[in-house]
């Protein structure tokens, strides 16, 4: 059985410009967590400008996590989805390394992100420019 959570936005952007491509170099990174926990779903989602592979998830009023992902999700995979999908363990809401992340576009296509590496996101002020989910958007389908 795996747990599966679905969530669409209508339009997408990139995170704040200027982010360095050095991952040591950017204050935004936190430190390195085993896992991000949810109560119900991620209420947005984002590229960082400049980085492929790289996913922000907010899990909940600004609370921004960042994924290092497989190479096959670049920067433009991420600004096009219109849909990401969530498989972590079945009977967790929580996302840990070798979880999956697909993101789905408008037409339909999958490409499904393995998740390496999981960091704080730290936001100073504003956060990024992305697109909430609609309240009707977020659902979760469980598979047998």
């Amino acid at each position: 059985m795996k747990k599966r959570i679905l969530f669409a936005a209508a339009a997408l952007a990139a995170a704040p410009a200027g982010v360095m491509a050095a991952l040591g170099g950017d204050a935004r990174v936190g430190p390195e967590v085993r896992q991000m926990c949810f109560s119900s779903s991620v209420d947005r989602w984002s590229a960082v400008e400049g980085e492929d592979g790289v996913i922000l998830l907010d899990r909940a009023a600004n609370d921004w996590y960042r994924f290092a992902v497989s190479k096959g999700c670049s920067e433009k995979r991420i600004r096009r989805a219109n849909l990401v999908v969530i498989e972590g363990k079945p009977g967790s809401a929580c996302l840990t390394r070798n979880d999956s992340i697909t993101l789905v576009d408008f037409g339909g296509m999958k490409y499904n992100c393995r998740i390496k590496q999981i960091n704080e996101w730290t936001v100073d002020g504003a956060a990024p420019d992305v697109g909430a989910a609609p309240a009707t958007g977020a659902e979760t389908d469980a598979d047998d």
